[in-house]
């Protein structure tokens, strides 16, 4: 029983990631639990308000692509070994996930998602901060605060995100992409 009511939930939370991207965020729940294929009343059973379900689907992608490029963390020597992989981690999960990246950009950028929940996710990058934070103090990175260094990844891998998917880049192509656009990440964090 739990697991079935698990799989509804992530199941509302998966459609709502493109229903966001296809009708608005401001979209009637009466609109969401139609496309979700459960009564209004099922909807507000797994989340009490709208913005419970927001905050669910903002959450639920970060923790998706979190739990991918993290799970390697610290296992390359090195600050440039480590941040590249978690570049390259979460390009191709973009890539592979575009309709989630969009939505997590879409709410991200909405200010619509609780502060809570904001504060929450971005605790999830604690350990890639604190190694930030530290190659700085040694002078193997700019002496930045960790925040901008990494706001700084953020807007680089969207626009690295966006000209790979617009150029349909695959294979070899996608591969040396990657690796160029980290390096101009690189330059642009290194004394």
């Amino acid at each position: 029983m739990k697991k079935r009511i698990a799989d509804k939930r992530q199941h509302i939370i998966n459609r709502c990631a493109n229903i966001f991207l296809e009708h608005g965020i401001r979209t009637p729940t009466a609109k969401i639990a139609k496309e979700c294929g459960v009564s209004n009343g099922t909807l507000f059973n797994y989340f009490p308000t709208k913005q419970d379900l927001i905050d669910d689907v903002f959450c639920a992608i970060v923790e998706e692509y979190t739990e991918i490029f993290m799970k390697d963390f610290g296992e390359h020597p090195g600050t440039k070994a480590s941040l590249f992989a978690i570049w390259k981690a979460y390009l191709l999960w973009a890539i592979e996930n575009p309709e989630k990246h969009r939505a997590w950009n879409l709410l991200s950028m909405s200010n619509i998602v609780t502060t809570e929940k904001i504060y929450a996710s971005a605790a999830l990058f604690d350990p890639c901060c604190e190694m930030i934070a530290e190659a700085s103090k040694a002078g193997e990175l700019i002496d930045f605060p960790d925040t901008y260094i990494t706001n700084l990844a953020a807007v680089q891998l969207l626009a690295a995100f966006k000209y790979a998917t617009e150029n349909a880049l695959t294979g070899a192509e996608l591969s040396s992409f990657i690796d160029d656009s980290f390096e101009v990440y690189w330059k642009g964090i290194t004394p």
